[in-house]
């Protein structure tokens, strides 16, 4: 099991170095990231991979970053995330939700409010993840234009 975990995060690291690498200023990768967030944290459950690659092209943005951003929503970090977002949708809605622990069923349970949650917390974590990125590859600029003794505009 340690060697799959490891696999994985080398291949993270790799895909993360691509995308920094990739022909994108700064802007380009907060947006692209930003974007596959944004669709990472809908409700569109096994499609946000393919939503996000197909929505990155369509816009001519970086498919790496929004791919990495996409993925916002995996394994344990899902439940948490749809739970968020249907007890949000149920606070603006004033419907009270159905009690337990069980996220997709109580996301099942109240659709609505699980759309609703995801309009309403989906631009912040896709804004707050685009300005993150922003700040991170701008600082990763820099730091390589003054190795290598170029200097560069912001993105």
């Amino acid at each position: 099991m340690r060697g799959w975990w490891r696999r994985r995060w080398t291949e993270l690291a790799r895909l993360a170095r691509r995308a920094v690498r990739e022909a994108s200023s700064p802007r380009e990768l907060a947006l692209s990231v930003g974007l596959g967030v944004l669709v990472g944290a809908s409700p569109l459950v096994g499609l946000h991979s393919v939503v996000a690659l197909g929505a990155a092209s369509a816009l001519r943005l970086n498919r790496v970053g929004a791919f990495l951003g996409s993925n916002v929503s995996f394994g344990p970090i899902v439940v948490g995330l749809v739970w968020a977002e249907v007890r949000l949708g149920c606070a603006a809605l004033g419907v009270a939700p159905l009690a337990g622990d069980d996220a997709l069923a109580l996301a099942r349970s109240h659709l609505a409010a699980w759309w609703l949650g995801y309009a309403l917390l989906g631009p912040l974590l896709a804004s707050l993840s685009a300005a993150l990125t922003w700040a991170a590859a701008s600082a990763w600029q820099r730091r390589v234009s003054s190795a290598s003794g170029r200097t560069s505009a912001p993105g």
